[in-house]
C-alpha cells in the first residue's frame, strides 16, 4: 500500500521486461503487473529458426542461467540511469506507441 513501494514494483517489471527482451529477442511479454509482495512477468518463448543457420529454435522455458543473465542485463539498464517518466494514456494511445 506504500505508493513508493508501489512505483517501484511497477518500474522494476518494466527494466525486468526490457532486460527479458534484450537477452531474447524471441520473447514475447504476456502479462505480469507489479504485486502486493513484489512483481512478475509471464514470457513466451515461441519456436523460432537461427537466422544464420536457419535451424529450428524449440519453444522454451527460463532456465537458471538464464536468470543470471537477465539479471546482469538489468543491472546494465539500471545503470544508464534512464529518466522514470510516469505518462497515463488511452489504450489507443498506448497502441500507437
Amino acid at each position: 500500500s506504500d505508493p513508493t513501494l508501489l512505483k517501484l514494483r511497477h518500474t522494476s517489471a518494466h527494466v525486468m521486461a526490457m532486460a527479458v527482451q534484450q537477452t531474447f529477442p524471441e520473447a514475447q511479454v504476456t502479462i505480469g503487473p507489479w504485486i502486493d509482495n513484489g512483481f512478475y512477468y509471464d514470457f513466451y518463448f515461441p519456436e523460432t529458426t537461427d537466422p544464420s543457420t536457419g535451424e529450428t529454435i524449440p519453444s522454451r522455458k527460463l532456465s537458471e542461467a538464464d536468470l543470471k543473465l537477465i539479471k546482469k542485463e538489468m543491472d546494465k539498464i539500471i545503470s544508464k540511469d534512464y529518466p522514470i517518466v510516469r505518462k497515463e494514456v488511452t489504450r489507443d494511445e498506448a497502441r500507437e506507441m
